[in-house]
């Protein structure tokens, strides 16, 4: 194996994540390194090289990945992920995400002086039978193993401390947004919208969300087909993220059967978010069965796109009175939300006051900045 530390040799802290694929926690992972510590990181993917892996290189982050989910990959990657440990001597392991965490109890014992703190990034009650017996183990071990076990949101941390994790050791980080790449652009919002056929006086709707019973994109479809009835406006809804495609049968039928072909927009994964936040009018978040920090929702607003989102995981604390929440898993409801959103927005000067508001609000209490100096200071990083 090379030699990393030539190349990285000031690293204090390496972080251990489950993944880096192209998902919510993923990002905030590559923020944080991709950031003023990015000198004093290194990343250790169990997976396979992924969508953030390459991001991370291109800026500079040695990262190295194990592939560590290949049961037969196990004993010949942990001794490499030991001999990095030793090559960096970094003051702090941070993990990420529960498989990582999980592993962080073998590296206690053969790196008992290493401060280790854990990453909790779900907030979501829907749990595999596996996943839910790796949360008990590591409910029990959050006594002895983790110096400190930071959490992204305040759901997410009172769902795990009702799994009986230690709760002295969990402290809350929010997510932070980068306005650098979150910002409103008018530019960006007329290109965008050509790109899709869209003139500036569409009413958009957006969700940005994979495909995933979680995330309830029937509940949105039936909601939009309520609203569509309502009005005379001629309004739109996009859909973006994985598996949101033609090739979807369970999707392209439930748009088919309610005749939405020509309203609905399935835009599949696209890399640079921020051109849907700036081309839609108003962002939505249907999840169910919780969330933690739902990034979609902080990264909307920074562009100037209000939202709507279900009472799922920390949306009502982003959204706090620039936006709605509705229950979940009810289209009543959310298209309710939705027919007084189209109603403020013909109130064109209103709607750009909450635009602007949406913007400082999110700049006031979620800054990237910020997030970054927590973590420095959990980790007695001092720069």
């Amino acid at each position: 194996m090379k030699n990393y530390s030539d190349i990285h040799q000031d690293v204090k802290t390496v972080i251990i994540t489950s993944s880096l694929a192209l998902g919510g926690s993923e990002k905030i992972l590559y923020n944080l390194c991709n950031s003023k510590i990015k000198k004093n990181i290194f990343v250790i993917n169990l997976s396979e090289e992924q969508y953030f892996s390459k991001k991370l290189k291109d800026s500079g982050i040695g990262v190295y990945n194990c592939s560590l989910n290949n049961k037969n990959n196990f004993l010949k990657q942990l001794p490499k992920i030991f001999s990095l440990i030793r090559e960096f001597k970094p003051k702090n392991i941070q993990t990420w995400m529960y498989h990582a965490d999980l592993l962080s109890l073998i590296l206690k014992i053969f790196f008992p002086s290493k401060k280790i703190f854990w990453g909790i990034r779900n907030g979501s009650y829907k749990i595999k039978k596996r996943t839910f017996l790796i949360i008990y183990v590591l409910s029990v071990f959050s006594y002895l193993v983790p110096c400190k076990i930071i959490s992204c949101s305040n759901a997410s941390t009172k769902m795990h401390i009702k799994f009986g994790y230690n709760k002295k050791k969990i402290i809350t980080i929010d997510n932070g947004v980068d306005f650098n790449i979150y910002r409103k652009d008018q530019k960006l919002r007329i290109n965008s919208r050509s790109k899709y056929a869209l003139n500036n006086k569409d009413l958009l709707f957006s969700m940005v969300a994979r495909w995933d019973p979680q995330k309830d994109h029937i509940t949105l479809i039936k909601a939009f087909e309520c609203v569509i009835r309502s009005v005379s406006e001629k309004i739109f809804l996009i859909l973006v993220g994985t598996k949101i495609d033609s090739t979807n049968d369970i999707l392209t039928e439930e748009i088919s059967k309610r005749n939405l072909q020509s309203r609905i927009i399935l835009a599949g994964e696209i890399d640079l978010i921020e051109d849907i936040y700036n081309l839609s009018d108003i962002n939505i978040l249907c999840s169910k069965n919780g969330e933690g920090f739902p990034n979609v929702i902080s990264e909307s607003m920074a562009c100037g796109t209000p939202c709507i989102s279900t009472n799922s995981g920390d949306a009502s604390k982003i959204i706090n009175e620039y936006g709605w929440i509705v229950e979940e898993k009810n289209p009543k409801k959310l298209s309710e939300a939705m027919l007084l959103a189209i109603h403020e927005v013909k109130d064109k000067d209103n709607w750009i006051k909450k635009s602007n508001n949406s913007i400082m609000h999110i700049k006031s209490n979620f800054s990237i900045d910020v997030m970054v100096d927590k973590y420095c200071d959990v980790w007695k990083i001092n720069f």
